[in-house]
């Protein structure tokens, strides 16, 4: 099925349990073991340490994470064991969680069983969203009612294969799909993004036009489809034709926070984005979309801050809960900016982590009947338009 988030050959992420059901009174949860139970600070050991930490061998994680544990009065373990913090890789693998010989109680984890497969993978967002269309009551491939609030966590799009002269796409739904968006934002063209499948960091990205010419027919769109598409597996995703800008410029956000429970879900956010800004003003144009300095690398590499279209900021904003911000976002104001936008994105995480526990519930309610008395908090860091 070319359908978004009906991937072929794709087995579901690990961990994934969509059959099970949790507890639906307060009795069913007593054989539950509470994780969250904290203790006092144990007296200093003759090495001088409370608590003991570990932190994987990526650069990052020894160069920045490590001398905040420090700072913290932490002390660096350089056992398997023992540790009371970890700070590593997320674990892969479902039985990694249940090693009570390994894990320490009261001991906390930047891990939670199967979350990081739900979230942090392009196919897994593809089948949360349609998840998502199906328990709102739309069909997964019309269009998102102008006023309906969920689903908006990601953009619509549609798996493709090309292989030779055939190509494997619900062409009609995509033609259908853009007639409708038309009826109800016109537009003179859309830009489609085509991206690998597997992609990340915006390699092997494409940007085409779609023009109203294209969508007058099947055959007319099944055409344009075969000229564009190359050979391989990819995602045609639907590209935000009118985003929000900073002084005239497109940017998107990086927006951290800390999942500290599934259940019930706790998920603390950082109360300002990290803005991403683009260095030339944004353009819709036909003629434009193929700038990647526009639409996708923000704020640029060195050709977007020294070509002469660039109109670089100065200076470029780093937070987005300041006044400079409300001022110059657009559309502007502290009212607009703290009581829509800002919701907006705290809505568009907590959906997101709503739809994808359900899959992994079983897995935390199971370590839970299991005695394991230990910490599991997993960080997100998506990028948000």
């Amino acid at each position: 099925r070319g359908v978004w988030g009906r991937i072929w050959e794709l087995a579901p992420p690990v961990g994934e349990n969509t059959a099970y059901r949790p507890p639906h009174d307060l009795a069913g949860y007593k054989a539950l073991t509470d994780g969250t139970s904290h203790s006092d600070l144990p007296p200093r050991d003759e090495k001088g340490c409370l608590r003991y930490f570990r932190v994987g061998d990526r650069g990052d994680m020894r160069g920045t994470v490590r001398p905040m544990l420090r700072e913290l009065g932490m002390c660096e373990s350089k056992e398997e064991v023992g540790f009371t913090f970890l700070w590593s890789r997320p674990w892969e693998k479902i039985e990694a969680f249940f090693r009570p010989k390994k894990i320490t109680p009261g001991s906390i984890v930047n891990s939670i069983a199967g979350l990081p497969q739900q979230v942090g993978q392009k196919t897994s967002l593809a089948r949360l969203h349609v998840a998502c269309m199906t328990r709102a009551g739309y069909d997964p491939l019309d269009v998102i009612p102008k006023r309906g609030p969920f689903c908006r966590f990601t953009s619509r799009a549609f798996a493709v294969r090309k292989m030779g002269s055939k190509l494997q796409l619900p062409y009609r739904r995509f033609r259908e799909y853009n007639v409708q968006l038309n009826e109800e934002e016109p537009e003179e063209h859309r830009i489609w993004i085509l991206k690998p499948q597997g992609g990340f960091n915006q390699v092997g990205i494409h940007m085409y036009s779609l023009a109203t010419a294209d969508i007058a027919s099947d055959s007319a769109t099944a055409a344009w489809l075969m000229q564009r598409v190359p050979e391989g597996t990819w995602v045609l995703q639907e590209y935000l034709m009118n985003p929000m800008t900073y002084q005239g410029h497109k940017f998107d956000l990086r927006v951290w926070a800390l999942v500290t429970s599934l259940d019930p879900l706790r998920v603390y956010l950082l109360g300002t984005g990290i803005p991403k800004v683009s260095q030339w003003n944004y353009s819709k144009a036909v003629e434009d979309v193929k700038e990647p300095c526009i639409h996708v690398l923000m704020p640029g590499t060195n050709e977007c801050f020294q070509n002469k279209r660039a109109n670089v900021l100065t200076p470029y904003p780093t937070r987005t809960n300041t006044q400079e911000w409300f001022d110059k976002v657009i559309p502007s104001g502290r009212d607009f900016w703290t009581q829509r936008a800002w919701p907006s994105v705290e809505w568009r995480v907590v959906e997101l982590l709503v739809l994808a526990r359900d899959a992994i519930l079983h897995v935390d309610h199971q370590l839970k009947r299991n005695g394991l008395r230990y910490k599991r908090v997993f960080f997100l860091s998506p990028d948000i338009l």
